[in-house]
């Protein structure tokens, strides 16, 4: 597919935080272009990797164009709470859709 459009809702965020998170609450906290900021619960897709990804997007969770900042947010069960390094991922207008 190559680019993340506006609107996309057939799409995963997958990310590795290289840390056993068994038991452990896992978010992907994100900062939209606008300045908004919020947060995805994320499922752990192999707890001993430390891998988590959302897939859960609905035709307003990508509704604005640019670049997006977002992170891993971990909390364990003794609430100590780990943030990962940002990263960047650009979402592109969909000129193919009129909404």
């Amino acid at each position: 597919m190559g680019h993340i459009k506006q609107f996309q809702t057939w799409l995963e965020i997958a990310v590795k935080v290289e840390h056993d998170i068994t038991n452990c609450t896992c978010k992907i906290m994100y900062k939209k272009p606008n300045g908004k900021t919020g947060e995805w619960v994320a499922n752990p897709i192999n707890e001993a990797l430390g891998i988590i990804i959302f897939s859960t997007f609905t035709d307003t969770t990508l509704d604005i164009t640019g670049d997006w900042i977002a992170w891993s947010k971990i909390t364990n069960q003794a609430g100590k709470v780990a943030e990962g390094d940002p990263f960047i991922f650009t979402v592109y207008p969909n000129d193919k859709l009129i909404k």
